[in-house]
This record gives C-alpha cells, sequence and structure tokens, in this order.
C-alpha cells in the first residue's frame, strides 16, 4: 500500500512537470513564429471560465483555440472576444456548436497553424455559413468543412490562397451548398498538393464583370464560368487568348488545332462537379502536341475521367511525356489519370 501512495505520487510530479516543460516548449515555439507572450492563449477550450485569460487586445492570436459544445458564450460574446484579432498562428476547431454563422471570426485575416494542426469547423448543425469575411490567407496542412447540414455558403469574398498539404475537405454540408468563383480558386490554385482533396459543392451564382463571362466569351474575358466546348464551327478563337480560369469544363471536340498555344494565358482549369471531366479532348485528328504555354493547375473532383483524350492524333500516344507533363499540372492525382484511349501513362 504505501509503495503503491509513493508511485503515484511519483507519477503525479513526473506528469506535472512533464506538463509544464511541454508548455514551455510549445510557448517558445511561439514566440519563435512571431508571438507576443501577452497574445499567447493557453487554455484548452473557449468558456465563460477561461475568457479573463483571453488576450483580447492582440492583432496576432496565438494559441490552438477550441469552441465547442461546452462553450457557453453567444456569438455576440465571442465576436467581442475577437473583435481585435486579424492574423491566428496555431490552430483552430469550430465543433459540435449550436452558432449560425462563424461570422465572430470575421476580423481575421490569415490563419497559420503549427505543428500537425489545422482547422475544423465539423458538426455544427445549425451553422449556414463561415463568415469568414476578410479571411485571405490559410497555411494548415489539415483544413476541413464536413458534417455541418445547414451551411449553404462560406461567405468568404476576400480568400485568396490556401497551402496546406495533408488533408483539403470541404464536404457532406447542406445540399444547395456552393462556392464563389473566388473561393474555389482561393482552395484550388495551391502551389501545394494534399494529399488528400474531397470538394463537393457547386458554383454559386455570380455578378458578371468585364472579366468574368459564361456561355459566350467577350472581349477581355479571363475568367469563364461555366463548361466551355470548342467545336469545328468555333467562332471566338482570338478571344481564348485572354483566358486566365475556367470553373467548368473545357472540351475540345473535333477541331483542327495542331496545338494548344492559341491558350496562351491558360493558367488553370478548376471542375468541382464530381459527375464531370474536367478536360475532355476528343476527335482532333490533326492535334499533334496537347501542351499548354501557361497551365499550372487542373483541378478536379472527379474519381476517375477527370482528364480524358480520345480519338485525336494517333502520334499523341506515341509520346509518353505528354501524359506524364499533363499528370503533374492534376490536382489530386492519381495513377488512373489522364486516360489516354482508355490507358494512363506508361501502357
Amino acid at each position: 500500500m504505501y509503495k503503491n501512495l509513493i508511485f503515484l505520487i511519483f507519477l503525479f510530479i513526473f506528469c506535472y512537470f512533464a506538463s509544464a516543460q511541454n508548455g514551455i516548449v510549445v510557448e517558445q515555439e511561439f514566440v519563435k513564429k512571431g508571438c507576443n507572450s501577452t497574445c499567447i492563449y493557453r487554455e484548452e477550450r473557449i468558456t465563460s471560465k477561461t475568457i479573463s485569460n483571453f488576450p483580447k487586445n492582440c492583432f496576432t492570436l496565438c494559441g490552438y483555440l477550441v469552441i465547442n459544445n461546452l462553450t457557453d458564450l453567444s456569438e455576440k460574446q465571442l465576436l467581442a472576444l475577437f473583435e481585435n484579432a486579424k492574423v491566428l498562428i496555431g490552430g483552430l476547431t469550430i465543433f459540435d456548436t449550436n452558432y449560425t454563422t462563424g461570422s465572430f471570426l470575421a476580423g481575421l485575416e490569415a490563419i497559420d497553424c503549427m505543428y500537425d494542426s489545422g482547422v475544423e469547423w465539423v458538426s455544427n448543425m445549425k451553422m449556414t455559413e463561415l463568415g469568414l469575411t476578410n479571411l485571405k490567407n490559410v497555411t494548415c496542412n489539415d483544413f476541413t468543412i464536413s458534417d455541418n447540414s445547414k451551411m449553404t455558403k462560406l461567405n468568404m469574398p476576400k480568400f485568396e490562397n490556401y497551402q496546406g498539404t495533408k488533408n483539403l475537405v470541404i464536404s457532406r454540408l447542406a445540399s444547395n451548398f456552393c462556392m464563389s468563383g473566388d473561393e474555389i480558386k482561393g482552395f484550388s490554385t495551391t502551389t501545394t498538393v494534399p494529399a488528400t482533396v474531397e470538394i463537393t459543392g457547386k458554383l454559386c451564382d455570380f455578378v458578371k464583370s468585364d472579366k468574368t463571362c459564361t456561355k459566350d466569351i467577350s472581349d477581355g474575358c479571363t475568367d469563364f464560368y461555366g463548361d466551355l466546348t470548342i467545336g469545328p464551327n468555333f467562332a471566338d478563337l482570338e478571344k481564348l487568348k485572354s483566358l486566365e480560369t475556367i470553373i467548368g469544363t473545357l472540351f475540345l471536340n473535333g477541331t483542327t488545332f495542331v496545338d494548344l498555344s492559341i491558350f496562351e494565358n491558360l493558367h488553370y482549369v478548376i471542375q468541382i462537379d464530381q459527375k464531370k471531366s474536367a478536360l475532355k479532348v476528343e476527335g482532333n485528328k490533326m492535334l499533334s502536341s496537347t501542351l499548354f504555354p501557361s497551365l499550372k493547375r487542373i483541378f478536379s473532383t472527379a474519381a476517375l475521367e477527370s482528364v480524358i483524350f480520345k480519338n485525336n492524333n494517333e502520334n499523341l500516344k506515341s509520346d509518353p511525356m505528354t501524359c506524364y507533363t499533363i499528370r503533374n499540372s492534376i490536382m489530386p492525382s492519381s495513377l488512373w489519370v489522364p486516360d489516354f484511349d482508355g490507358n494512363s501513362c506508361g501502357e
């Protein structure tokens, strides 16, 4: 009995000092990232009992923030708590809450995660939007928005750039969930390639401008929303030169193109409809090169047939570098993509 008591005392002391040491190490890492020690939130979650320790006047807020079913604060109280924060360094978890919006974090302009932490908005059954109206940049290996059954939109109008290497998940939301063109571009034009990508939804309605177009390509249009089919009688070839982004399917069908130099400024082809290919090239018998001069990324949520080449110039089949070059531009990557007349690269 006495020995067991001594063991438990030593175990408690060891755990206490180990925990304290770990806290010191974590705090040092925050300081290395540029955090002021007075702006580090050290509590496990945010509740009415812990907000007295919350750094309310910090431009850069640091910590692993957890807001969940134990958070007994109103949206108005949370808004006041975060009103001065513009940058979050650490991590963010919003889980199993009854909040209708995440706009209490609307002041955030950037989120920079540490270690394997990420951004998670999961199982918030009453939440209709994130409402991060000033957020521009997210650098987190894991970014998950899922199982929020009433969420119809993100509402992140200023979002520009996502960087991460592990999981990018925006899925299992309301049946009418949609994303804006800028939001879609922000997530899919990343220079890093997440190991897992799962995005479901559709393109929201958008306001047409001088730089955006749909159905018909206008002069100076850079962003085309919708499926763009180019056949042998396509009349606006010169207008293709200004295109930079296509959010939809690009279908080249029976053209007389010998190469794709007409797409001299095309950087991105993005398709978030899981039932559609991002790029289809079929029946172009004179096409001897399928390399886009400026292409950076083909993004598709289709499981297999995201990029298809069929019944084109026979010489394309004998040039494996063409296939591999296109594969390197596709996100998420797959050994079965692209498809050249039923074969993948190297077959």
